[in-house]
């Protein structure tokens, strides 16, 4: 773009002065439109003269400036992105911010507010940053733009399937965002908050792309597992290993980094999301869960990595002790049981929301056949990665804790265990039980081979597992529902199931036990099915 230099006069209004006003009090924004429209293109000459080399030109002003017209877009939003793209600052600064590599930070924070939900500032926009790889490449080298980049980019492409299909994800722009992200980022402190909020709008980038019909569902997963690599653990023989983190002085342990433990949020965030309209995202959903590389990494890779380093670590009496008495010294503990409890919630949600798929009548009503099919050969396939059991490993864990845990409060006064039984039930635990069991249902669901195979052939004691926590419990009736649907779903498609219910004695189970449950009359129904 050509700038015209020409003698810089006076002007009318003080640009400066006026957005300082604007920015203690953003209300003078409606109130005085003209005023605002004045200094904006105020400004823009302001810029012009600063790239004709008018040493009155104040780059220190300039950046203030734009700090509070950000400000402005986003509290006004749609009127102010109005008024901003009337004066036609946006060719003028992006000419300005080439040339001012100092200013990309301040530029990219602007262009965020400037065309978030505006598909015509987006179109305006988006190319210029698309081509310009050079750029790119130095926005690329700061820790805050990087963040401001990204966040561009999705929103530019999260409402917009034209900029998400035919430009974005073919672009150079992402294969060089991709490159720095995934190999060249000796600059990022790993403590750093960028670096968490970096990977995590990558990855949420990672998961629009699964919804697009030009890039292939390989390269989002073997992408998301370079991501989730990169935050922590190693890869070694084509194997996922966890972190080592260091707790305290001289010790050590292998556990999920808080970056991790987001990025699998995320990630049961949009599944869910997902499958709350399973109609409009069914082809979503399709490739989702056809995602061999991602349900690898996530069922046999970090899920059993992540039940391990919580048996280890988690499950003794001494860190319960100091879990309870939230010792000053044990914090980075205490936060990696927090990590680890967040990654397995979130791994519950994935895979229970992926599952449920199975049976449920919306989604299997727009194709029955098909994605009866389908929903079918998502659970086959995660029981074949031993899914079923490690749920169940899961199960028995976090049944080993709360017993450990009822053991550390008979060491404190009444008044004190009733305290620990809260924190119990409302921060270590809470929903966890349930969630397992809604997805045993879900893993045991015409699933013959795999019930079989874990509650029959590996470990018969699971069996007592379920009966054990089938009972009736008013702080957690779910739970109760859910496990009944599991003996329902064994029952369904196995007869050694029902064989060895029929002799509940030999899994130390009896029928006063089942009368104690309050299942004793649900079970005689059930049998009567198939006896």
């Amino acid at each position: 773009m050509l700038i015209q230099c020409k003698f810089k006069m006076e002007p009318v209004i003080q640009p400066l002065q006026y957005f300082k006003k604007l920015d203690q009090d953003p209300s003078l924004f409606q109130q005085q439109s003209e005023l605002v429209q004045k200094s904006l293109s105020e400004f823009k000459i302001i810029i012009q003269d600063f790239l004709c080399g008018n040493e009155s030109a104040d780059l220190t002003e300039i950046r203030e400036i734009l700090r509070i017209i950000r400000k402005l877009l986003s509290v006004h939003q749609k009127p102010a992105q109005d008024l901003v793209r009337e004066a036609d600052i946006y060719p003028s600064l992006f000419k300005l911010v080439q040339q001012e590599h100092s200013l990309i930070t301040a530029f990219l924070g602007f262009m965020v507010n400037f065309i978030t939900a505006n598909p015509e500032n987006q179109s305006l926009t988006l190319p210029d940053l698309l081509s310009n790889e050079f750029l790119l490449s130095q926005a690329l080298l700061q820790n805050e733009s990087t963040f401001y980049l990204l966040l561009y980019f999705h929103n530019s492409i999260v409402n917009n399937s034209t900029h998400r299909d035919h430009f974005f994800f073919h672009s150079p722009a992402f294969t060089l965002i991709t490159h720095s992200i995934l190999k060249d980022y000796p600059h990022f402190d790993t403590d750093s908050a960028f670096f968490s909020q970096v990977h995590e709008w990558y990855t949420r980038i990672l998961m629009i792309a699964l919804t697009t019909q030009t890039v292939s569902g390989d390269k989002v997963e073997s992408l998301y597992r370079a991501v989730f690599v990169k935050c922590g653990g190693q890869l070694v023989g084509g194997e996922f290993s966890l972190a080592e983190i260091q707790v305290s002085e001289g010790v050590v342990m292998k556990g999920v980094t808080t970056v991790q433990a987001k990025l699998l949020k995320y990630t049961a965030e949009l599944v869910e999301e997902l499958s709350e309209d399973n109609v409009a995202n069914a082809v979503t959903l399709d490739k989702l869960s056809r995602g061999k590389d991602l349900m690898l990494l996530l069922a046999q890779d970090i899920f059993p990595a992540l039940i391990r380093a919580y048996r280890e670590n988690f499950t003794l009496e001494e860190f319960l002790r100091k879990l309870h008495n939230q010792d000053s010294d044990s914090s980075v503990l205490l936060q990696t049981h927090e990590d680890t409890l967040d990654a397995l919630d979130a791994l519950l949600c994935i895979f229970g929301d992926l599952t449920a798929l199975t049976a449920d009548e919306q989604y299997l009503a727009q194709s029955p056949h098909q994605n009866q099919t389908d929903a079918n050969e998502l659970t086959t396939y995660l029981n074949s990665l031993s899914l079923l059991e490690t749920v169940l490993i899961l199960f028995h864990t976090l049944k080993t804790s709360v017993d450990t845990m009822r053991e550390v409060k008979s060491y404190h006064s009444q008044e004190s265990a009733a305290k620990v039984r809260k924190e119990e039930d409302t921060k270590l635990f809470a929903g966890f039980f349930s969630k397992i069991t809604k997805l045993l249902a879900n893993l045991t669901y015409l699933q013959k081979q795999a019930v079989e195979d874990a509650f029959l052939h590996r470990n018969k004691a699971y069996m007592g597992l379920v009966l054990g926590h089938a009972r009736m419990d008013e702080n957690n009736p779910t739970m109760r529902e859910w496990c009944l649907m599991v003996i329902r779903n064994m029952c369904q498609v196995s007869s050694g199931v029902r064989e060895m219910l029929q002799g509940l004695k030999k899994v130390d189970v009896g029928e006063g036990v089942l009368e104690e449950m309050g299942i004793k009359e649900q079970y005689e129904q059930q049998m009567k099915k198939y006896v």
